[in-house]
């Protein structure tokens, strides 16, 4: 009886060896299931991470593209700038010396007018003297044809 209870401790020992060994078993295949769900969680993660990461790279190359193109923009729209400038400045300068030729054609235009009636003035005086002349060009016709009459028969009597 003595080997009896023996054995039938070192059974039940054994049996709950047993049962401890299948509890850690069962604890150990849920372990394990959940280390394999945290390590699909994980790659599903990293996954994410991964195409997270090639959206932003996209985004930065696109950022950089935008960068470039403002700058050339700006490059360009800064040499517009300066050509208009420089054509706005040689614009000016022609409009002054366009400006400075208009006075000079005015001053001439003045002159020529102050000529023009300093010619006129000296026409009608000589328009006057001429009148003048033929009046006294008459009177000596008339004077002469009045002495002619007046000597034509004194002459025939001589």
């Amino acid at each position: 009886a003595e080997l009896y209870n023996v054995l039938e401790a070192e059974y039940r020992l054994q049996g709950l060896q047993l049962a401890s060994g299948q509890q850690a078993l069962e604890s150990a295949q849920r372990a394990l299931s959940t280390l394999q769900t945290a390590h699909e969680q994980l790659e599903a993660e990293a996954d994410r991470t991964q195409v997270a990461r090639a959206q932003l790279e996209t985004e930065l190359r696109q950022l950089k593209n935008a960068y470039s193109l403002s700058t050339q923009a700006l490059d360009a729209t800064r040499r517009a700038l300066e050509t208009t400038q420089s054509r706005s400045t040689v614009l000016e300068n022609e409009a002054a010396q366009r400006q400075e030729a208009i006075l000079v054609l005015e001053q001439q235009l003045r002159r020529a007018e102050l000529e023009v009636q300093a010619s006129a003035g000296e026409a009608r005086a000589s328009q006057r003297q001429l009148q003048q002349l033929e009046k006294m060009l008459q009177d000596e016709q008339q004077l002469r044809s009045a002495l002619e009459d007046e000597v034509g028969p004194l002459r025939r009597k001589e």
